[in-house]
């Protein structure tokens, strides 16, 4: 008797009983330069993202700042950074 079928069956299993995140793990931390407000822990600080560039102004004390996510291995302040 072949038990071909047992495998399929236990995988299946194994992936409905899995536990799934309803979003991705966060792999970066954002902070606002003024007041270090978490921007991209929260959808109210984001506004605008082109090429890798994202722009966040602050829910906490409205300061804008864009960060590269794209061009370095860390998210980099490339405008509104409070030493401009």
């Amino acid at each position: 008797m072949s038990l071909w079928w047992v495998l399929p069956a236990a995988v299946i299993l194994v992936l409905a009983l899995y536990p799934r995140s309803a979003k991705p793990a966060r792999t970066s931390y954002v902070y606002c330069p003024r007041c270090r407000h978490d921007l991209n822990g929260d959808d109210e600080s984001f506004v605008l993202e082109v090429d890798g560039i994202v722009t966040y102004r602050c829910a906490n004390c409205t300061h804008n700042s864009q960060f590269d996510f794209c061009h370095y291995p860390v998210p980099v302040c490339i405008e509104g950074r409070l030493d401009e």
